[in-house]
């Protein structure tokens, strides 16, 4: 678990955290999500 974390730290590098990159995707496909639905409502 340990070396995991020191692993993803070390390729992302110290000033980008891999916890708020996946916020940043979430955030991204939530976005998508909620256009789509509002540009086709008759499907949901």
């Amino acid at each position: 678990m340990r070396s995991g974390c020191d692993q993803a730290q070390g390729n992302g590098g110290p000033s980008l955290m891999p916890g708020s990159l996946v916020i940043l995707v979430l955030a991204v496909a939530v976005g998508i999500y909620l256009t789509y639905v509002m540009l086709h409502p008759e499907c949901f």
